[in-house]
């Protein structure tokens, strides 16, 4: 997986411990420097790949009171906009910047709820959506989105070949 990103910006903690992010884009490898294979086969259709850890979900979706449930919501929606904007603007600014014809959101929503889980993918989704709206909005037209989910006993090496192979066949709607 090193060798279709890299380079991740890091995500700013400075809103209430908000867990970190990657984002990645073009083919680089993790110490910055083009990787040759992966620029000749990637080269037709650069991408953007966001990976949404197992932290990150848990941070947004699990509850964390045992108040009424209306607190719940409120708590939830105050952690979730400051991180939506965060990612929306680093993937919009990434997309941007390679002239990306692709997005990758990949999300780990191993060991979370029902509940949790189908709150993630609906965010996910959204995620998607905005990133791909943000990036019409300031001239980046035609972005393919794509998000995918990591669940409970799913093999990491697996998944991280599949972003791979993803990366590398170009694959466009």
């Amino acid at each position: 997986m090193t060798s279709s990103y890299g380079g991740a910006p890091h995500v700013s903690r400075r809103m209430s411990r908000i867990p970190s992010a990657a984002i990645g884009s073009g083919a680089t490898t993790t110490t910055g420097s083009t990787n040759p294979r992966t620029t000749e086969l990637a080269a037709t259709t650069p991408a953007t790949i966001v990976i949404l850890d197992r932290s990150m979900i848990e941070f947004l979706f699990r509850d964390r009171t045992s108040s009424a449930g209306v607190v719940r919501i409120f708590d939830r929606i105050r952690r979730e906009g400051p991180v939506e904007r965060q990612l929306c603007g680093m993937a919009t600014t990434s997309a941007l910047s390679i002239a990306a014809r692709r997005l990758l959101i990949v999300c780990d929503i191993g060991q979370t709820s029902r509940d949790e889980r189908t709150r993630a993918l609906r965010w996910v989704r959204g995620l998607a959506h905005r990133i791909g709206y943000e990036c019409s909005v300031n001239g980046l037209h035609g972005l393919a989105t794509w998000y995918t989910v990591v669940v409970a006993g799913t093999d990491r090496a697996h998944a991280a070949r599949s972003v791979v192979e993803w990366y590398r066949s170009g694959q466009l709607p």
